[in-house]
């Protein structure tokens, strides 16, 4: 890991904004939770389908081993290799 965050986003709220838009919707429990905090009071987050990481990342490149399409998760643990690539 190279210390930058996965997510990044302007705010806290971007932040979590982006990760939603990734994995998808809280849990009805972490609604609930997130809700009750009055910092997000009116805070809702207009998520039409989770982009999965597959059509995020449609050809990466792994900086020590070449490209591994999408495919590439396993590779990645494996080779230790960095991404880059569309969207990456």
């Amino acid at each position: 890991m190279d210390g930058e965050p996965l997510f990044a986003g302007d705010s806290d709220l971007d932040q979590l904004y982006r990760i939603l838009a990734m994995l998808g919707p809280l849990t009805p429990h972490q609604q609930r939770l997130f809700s009750a905090n009055p910092h997000n009071a009116g805070v809702s987050f207009n998520l039409k389908k989770p982009e999965s990481l597959a059509s995020r990342c449609a050809v990466c490149v792994c900086v020590g081993g070449g490209e591994c399409g999408g495919a590439g998760l396993g590779a990645r643990s494996a080779g230790r290799g960095v991404w880059r690539g569309a969207g990456c």
